[in-house]
């Protein structure tokens, strides 16, 4: 990558430039089998899902699952590298390289009904050029569904409460993190409102904020007490934000 793809993406430009090995993959999958079924259930509500495309869609499994589940007619996936997008292309994903912050989004304005983009931008360096183009991309009246992981987590404020990095915060370095919640390629970690805020400034309507969880990620009797305090977003390790563009 160049210079300045390597400026706007920091540590993330080696690791989400490379082919995810297929069980790697399907590894992912499982352990953001919330994440991906609130994805779908939303889709599916959706008053128009013709074309619908998937930010940082790698290899395109997840895209492929999307369209067949939400019943998608055309799917498109982006992603920051040509390597992976050539497997996503064999699954039927109409697929485009874009770098946020160095070119735009290569599709003509209003061209997606919805636009997914799960656990991306927390990795953005510049997340205001990211949501104009994806203001630009969706139709009037489209919608933008959008997951983060949310700082005030329940769990992370016991953590500083104790003197611990709350986690999924960003690093002081892009190499190195003591603490293994630590995530180094975290550029952009925040709470609630000050997310619905930023969305609001880019022209966006806040429709929801829904609360899930990684059910592996903690252990019982903690995880039953996580599932519980997931209802209220506020509380939830991360949140789906379902954002609609004016029409």
């Amino acid at each position: 990558m160049k210079l300045n793809e390597n400026l706007a993406l920091g540590a993330n430009a080696i690791a989400y430039s490379q082919v995810m090995p297929e069980d790697e993959e399907q590894r992912q999958c499982e352990w953001a089998s919330e994440k991906m079924s609130l994805i779908i259930s939303t889709l599916r509500q959706l008053p128009s899902r013709e074309r619908v495309a998937d930010i940082g869609c790698r290899t395109g499994g997840q895209a492929l699952y999307y369209q067949q589940q939400a019943g998608i007619r055309e799917m498109h996936g982006f992603d920051i590298s040509e390597e992976p997008l050539t497997e996503a292309r064999e699954k039927g994903i109409v697929a485009h390289v874009w770098i946020s912050g160095v070119s735009p989004c290569p599709v003509e304005d209003n061209f997606f009904d919805a636009v997914v983009a799960g656990d991306l931008i927390e990795h953005l360096m510049d997340t205001d050029v990211f949501l104009e183009e994806l203001k630009r991309v969706v139709c009037p009246g489209g919608y933008l569904l959008i997951t983060i992981p949310n700082l005030a987590w329940w769990w992370s404020r016991v953590r500083l409460l104790f003197g611990k990095v709350p986690a999924g915060m960003g690093s002081v370095s892009s190499q190195y993190a003591k603490d293994v919640a630590v995530d180094i390629k975290h550029l952009r970690v925040s709470v609630n409102d000050e997310w619905v805020y930023l969305f609001e400034q880019h022209g966006f309507e806040c429709v929801s904020v829904i609360g899930y969880n990684y059910p592996s990620l903690l252990r019982k009797p903690i995880n039953i007490l996580d599932n519980f305090l997931t209802k209220n977003p506020a509380l939830a390790h991360s949140n789906l934000f379902v954002l609609r563009k004016p029409a």
